[in-house]
């Protein structure tokens, strides 16, 4: 017997609604090229039991990027806020960018301030705790010299 798409589809949907705690809040499963996107309302609780993401892993042999369902996600001005408050100064952060579709914030750094030790992991988990983006820290290019 033959499986198609759907059969798979179906049974690797099966498979994460199972094992995810009802507490997570599922809101739709996206394929996306070779990782699958779980999006979910309480992405704290996913934080805290980071070992259900493990075993839905080791299950299905697939990559899994758990990401916030839209409707928790605070508007991104008032995030930006949050965040340019959390960031010390010293981190030199140049730019904050969101990507809308994919519930990501990414902050920018020049080279010249990449040189300098990252922002802390503590930093970026108190962030995720606060606001429920998925969290990127970029390199920008050079500073023009002068």
């Amino acid at each position: 017997m033959t499986r198609t798409y759907n059969d798979v589809s179906a049974k690797i949907r099966e498979t994460i609604v199972e094992h995810m705690p009802k507490d997570a809040e599922i809101t739709r499963i996206e394929f996306e090229g070779p990782r699958l996107a779980i999006y979910v309302r309480n992405v704290n609780l996913l934080s805290e039991q980071s070992y259900v993401v493990t075993e839905i892993v080791n299950l299905l042999h697939k990559r899994i990027v758990i990401r916030s369902d839209q409707s928790i996600r605070l508007p991104e001005r008032e995030a930006e806020g949050y965040i340019r408050k959390l960031i010390p100064t010293e981190a030199e952060v140049t730019g904050i960018n969101f990507d809308p579709s994919l519930g990501e914030v990414v902050g920018q750094r020049d080279e010249v301030a990449a040189q300098n030790p990252p922002c802390t992991t503590v930093t970026l988990e108190d962030y995720r705790k606060h606001t429920p983006h998925t969290t990127h820290r970029e390199r920008g290019e050079k500073p023009d010299s002068p």
